[in-house]
């Protein structure tokens, strides 16, 4: 993922004219509406437009209204129209990527409602390594946790949140968190308590912001567990499917709620016997790749398209078969992509 797609895909983007975007969207009604009519007019939808007409404007109108509908800020457009209904400092900051990034410490939070047709906009106030004062940040904590395919992250804004170390990546002139995480305490697991239910997919949900491992834990690829002559107990040595590694020991406080965590990608056989065995020096644990079902599901079918299309003489049954093999690209692009920005990302100038 390039960094202007990270920064688009993190960061929602308020509107600020209503009225502007009423224009293009009922601009997109009668764009729809047009081609359904000429359609119909063609016999391809209905055999006459003159009796269905009211009901292709109420289609198209739906269709338009879902198409640019989302979640975190009720309408989003292509940035291309989005840029003129938005305020213009974030405007110039999503076109120049000017990203900053810091360490800092959460003073406080608030709700606010800037503009009666927004919905609340969760704000922190921050205090960052580099200024003196703290300064409230605006933020979309379900936005910034919203990289991951099949899994939500949920993190309420509360009183646990206040006195947290995080690393924040924020947009310079409007002070807008583009993502965050917890300082990796690599020693304490305590919010894992969270990650037992459904370790990669379903809803999750913290009370305080989780740590970048924490993040990652659905991209883990591979698991291997060592001794080192220095190191009291053992280590895990965690691989993410893009190539980020950790190195956890076995020491660590709350350190079985890691392990229940990643109870569905540990195999518990050879596990077992590492831990059993003190000569031992190493075992690899992963059982399989989170991915591996899904991937091969994805095979299969598009393999039994391909098979109907050829035999069938169907484009239609070629083109679902393509765009199979599309969702199985997409989903290995997705897991060897880091979702983080790095801090070669941040544009200092």
């Amino acid at each position: 993922m390039k960094i202007k797609k990270r920064i688009f895909t993190y960061k929602p983007q308020p509107i600020l004219h209503p009225c502007k975007a009423l224009a293009v969207i009922f601009m997109f009604v009668v764009l729809l509406f047009s081609i359904a009519l000429l359609l119909a007019w063609q016999g391809i939808l209905f055999t006459s437009w003159q009796s269905n007409w009211q009901f292709l404007f109420l289609m198209s109108a739906l269709l338009a209204i879902s198409i640019f509908r989302d979640k975190s800020q009720r309408i989003k457009f292509p940035f291309w129209i989005q840029q003129h209904l938005i305020d213009p400092k974030l405007a110039l900051d999503l076109k120049e990527h000017a990203l900053r990034s810091s360490d800092a410490v959460i003073v406080d939070y608030r709700e606010v409602r800037e503009h009666w047709w927004q919905g609340k906009q969760q704000q922190l106030l921050l205090k960052l390594n580099e200024l003196e004062e703290a300064k409230w940040f605006s933020v979309d904590l379900h936005q910034v946790f919203a990289s991951t395919l099949f899994l939500n992250i949920h993190v309420q804004l509360n009183s646990a949140l206040i006195g947290q170390q995080i690393w924040v990546h924020y947009l310079a002139r409007t002070r807008t968190i583009v993502q965050l995480y917890a300082h990796d305490q690599l020693d304490d697991f305590h919010q894992m308590k969270n990650y037992f239910a459904m370790p990669y997919t379903g809803n999750i949900y913290f009370e305080q912001i989780p740590t970048r491992l924490t993040l990652d834990l659905p991209y883990l690829s591979e698991i291997h567990a060592v001794r080192e002559e220095d190191q009291p107990g053992y280590l895990l040595k965690l691989k993410t499917s893009y190539g980020q590694s950790y190195r956890i020991s076995s020491q660590a406080r709350h350190f079985d709620k890691l392990e229940l965590a990643l109870s569905s990608a540990i195999d518990f056989i050879p596990y077992r016997n590492f831990k059993h065995q003190p000569t031992m020096q190493s075992a690899l644990l992963t059982k399989r790749h989170p991915q591996r079902v899904t991937r091969l599901l994805l095979c299969i079918i598009a393999i039994s398209v391909f098979i109907i299309a050829f035999l069938f003489k169907a484009w239609f049954w070629a083109c679902v078969a393509v765009g199979c093999l599309y969702l199985l690209y997409r989903n290995i692009q997705h897991y060897r992509t880091s979702p983080f920005i790095e801090d070669p990302d941040v544009n200092v100038t």
